[in-house]
């Protein structure tokens, strides 16, 4: 789609349990997406308590949240790319 980086808005969605983890968290995400730490905006944190005690509580890295900056044609050019396969497969 010929997206490039300076068109997305990245933020770090992360249980507030991970909050001391916040740096380390993003520093993963930063490194897998080859993206700088300074390009993510605030981070998230939700405020549900969890019920039970996870054994990988290590392993948790939160949930990332990608947005296209003015993405609206993006969004019809996708719709047109599904309508067009539902299409084809309906014939």
């Amino acid at each position: 789609m010929h997206i490039g980086k300076s068109q997305l808005i990245i933020n770090l969605a992360i249980n507030i349990s991970h909050k001391e983890r916040e740096t380390e968290i993003l520093k993963f995400w930063s490194n897998l997406l080859d993206y700088d730490l300074k390009d993510f905006r605030n981070t998230i944190f939700i405020r549900t308590a969890h019920k039970k005690s996870y054994a990988n509580h290590l392993n948790y890295y939160g949930m990332l949240r990608i947005k296209v900056k003015s993405s609206a044609w993006l969004r019809r050019r996708i719709l047109g790319m599904i309508r067009v396969v539902n299409e084809k497969m309906s014939a």
